[in-house]
């Protein structure tokens, strides 16, 4: 999102006979994703309403910014471990199938072949899937 352009654009809306707060909720709707973009205006509306130091607010507001982005990535270096292990466990039982099934074809006959084999395959499968599922949501920690 290139901020500058979105920026002209309320500067042209104002100029054009918009009111300042209109011009930024409409800015808000164009980017409903950027939590920050929010704040932002939360704040330069409740300052242009109140008074206040404009330029103090927008120091604590960029302070903010840049301590969650800071936060951030600390989470996520600290979480690379357990989403690397995830990683590995999870391929792992893929690789060794395919290891088995490149040195000894036949071996895995019984597993495709019987109804039992196929059971076997299904609960196994069921049981891939939410251990999966459970390593992801223990991986991904969201802040």
């Amino acid at each position: 999102m290139p901020i500058a352009a979105e920026f002209g654009r309320i500067q042209e809306e104002v100029r054009f006979g918009r009111d300042y707060r209109e011009a930024f909720d409409r800015m808000l709707e164009r980017n409903p994703g950027v939590f920050d973009l929010r704040i932002f205006v939360s704040s330069v509306m409740l300052q242009r309403d109140t008074g206040g130091n404009l330029i103090e607010i927008l120091e604590n507001i960029s302070d903010t910014i840049r301590s969650r982005f800071l936060f951030d990535a600390k989470v996520k270096a600290m979480t690379s471990e357990a989403r690397f292990s995830a990683l590995i466990l999870g391929g792992l039982p893929i690789g060794v199938l395919l290891i088995l099934m490149v040195q000894n074809p036949d071996y895995l006959d019984p597993l495709w072949n019987t109804t039992k084999g196929n059971i076997i395959v299904a609960v196994c499968l069921t049981m891939y899937a939410v251990g999966i599922t459970i390593m992801r949501d223990m991986s991904n920690v969201e802040v």
